[in-house]
């Protein structure tokens, strides 16, 4: 098998890995594992991705324009993440790097659709549902599972901004702090964020209850 034909099998592998998110690289475990990672091992690199996909879906979901398919873009992100991993020098510093990495896929894709970056639609919401994001509260009977449904829905279509940390919180289960750490900027904008989609989402339900009167 030549070389090309085994990168392609790896980031097939990559891609196709799911695993719930971890913690950041904190421990020496995981410091070692992600060394073992940039060195270009397919095991390390298969660990790396399983520990990440998910949350990864969830940015996605909140920056992808409406059809484009998620797994083509986590595909993207996997491929990236084999090439370039090498060039990260901090294990901290990864989750972050791969959000870039995430952001910029999904607006390449807005770029060539010729179509604006906005929130998730409707077809990336039920794609990253399929993969695994699932709201962390357990869901029971019909009404239920329809009302989180429909919730996912109305957080695609926020701007970004604000779908993005409330898909996080409320697919993902990700703490304020966690969201913070991983957007990189102070929990108390994570907490303004939230507010403020909270809000815009109660907007919505309201206009569209008054449609329906």
């Amino acid at each position: 098998m030549d070389g090309s034909a085994h990168t392609h099998n790896q980031h097939r592998a990559f891609a196709a890995s799911d695993r719930p998110a971890s913690e950041p690289a904190r421990s020496l475990a995981e410091a070692r594992l992600f060394e073992r990672a940039a060195k270009g091992e397919r095991d390390a690199l298969v660990e790396v991705w399983r520990a990440n996909r998910r949350w990864l879906a969830a940015v996605l979901a909140a920056h992808a324009p409406r059809g484009v398919d998620v797994e083509d873009l986590l595909q993207d992100v996997a491929e990236t993440l084999v090439a370039k991993c090498h060039h990260i020098r901090d294990p901290g510093s990864l989750r972050g790097w791969l959000r870039v990495v995430a952001i910029n896929a999904a607006r390449m894709a807005a770029r060539s659709r010729g179509v604006e970056l906005r929130a998730a639609r409707e077809h990336a919401l039920e794609h990253a549902r399929e993969h695994g994001l699932r709201h962390p509260a357990a869901l029971r009977g019909d009404d239920e599972r329809e009302r989180a449904r429909e919730t996912l829905e109305l957080i695609g279509r926020l701007p970004p901004l604000y779908a993005e940390p409330l898909l996080l919180q409320s697919a993902q289960g990700l703490s304020q702090r966690q969201i913070a750490e991983l957007l990189d900027v102070p929990e108390t904008t994570v907490e303004t964020r939230l507010a403020r989609g909270r809000r815009m989402l109660r907007e919505m339900v309201r206009a569209l209850e008054g449609q329906a009167t």
